[in-house]
């Protein structure tokens, strides 16, 4: 009789211990994934600002050592310089007004007057893994340095920034320039998040 009570207990709560892990595991799980996110998701946007506060100071990315520096920034992330699982976009903006028309010969016929043009374009990483929310300039006017010519940023459409103003910088003035930086990374922990389209963290920084 004793033998077949504790029988009868034990599976009582392998049922119980079943029903509870129904609801603990998922939550274990959602709770892991939610703090690993969250600490990748700090690193992508401390890469974008200390990559954006060198970039300010005209740091040169277009040189290899000073692209090694940005990978040594981001080697928590997996950054590369050409490979990887994630991308960082440096854009130097300009908001064209009638001087640097002027300065191009294209007074009174400058498509991009007023508009807040790319007229520098430099990628670490994976190129293809994410554009730019900002637009992407066609690669035919950038320039191996990352340099676009003004005769391309003062006519070519594809150098014209989508969105960029006013929604970031409202008392940006003619011929002021601005710093972009984006960064893009994708993780293996985002497998719970099924309802994302691209599995990834992005941040920016602006100066």
């Amino acid at each position: 009789m004793t033998r077949t009570r504790r029988a009868s207990r034990r599976g009582n709560s392998l049922m119980e211990f079943g029903l509870v892990g129904i609801i603990l595991v998922p939550l274990f799980l959602g709770t892991t994934n939610l703090g690993l996110n969250l600490g990748r998701s700090v690193q992508v946007q401390q890469l974008a600002r200390d990559a954006g506060h060198m970039y300010v100071r005209q740091v040169d990315f277009s040189l290899v050592k000073n692209r090694k520096l940005l990978v040594r920034l981001g080697q928590n992330l997996g950054l590369q310089d050409s490979a990887g699982p994630g991308v960082l976009i440096m854009s130097k903006i300009m908001l064209i007004g009638p001087e640097q028309c002027a300065a191009g010969g294209m007074a009174g016929a400058c498509p991009n007057q007023g508009k807040p043009v790319i007229i520098e374009r430099l990628t670490l990483g994976t190129n293809n893994l994410k554009a730019s929310v900002y637009g992407t300039p066609s690669g035919g006017i950038v320039g191996p340095n990352g340099n676009i010519a003004m005769s391309d940023y003062l006519a070519d459409a594809s150098a014209v920034t989508a969105g960029f103003s006013p929604g970031l910088l409202t008392g940006m003035l003619d011929g002021e320039t601005a710093f972009l930086v984006e960064t893009y990374f994708e993780f293996p922990e985002w497998f719970m998040n099924t309802s994302y389209t691209n599995k990834g963290i992005y941040a920016r920084s602006v100066y």
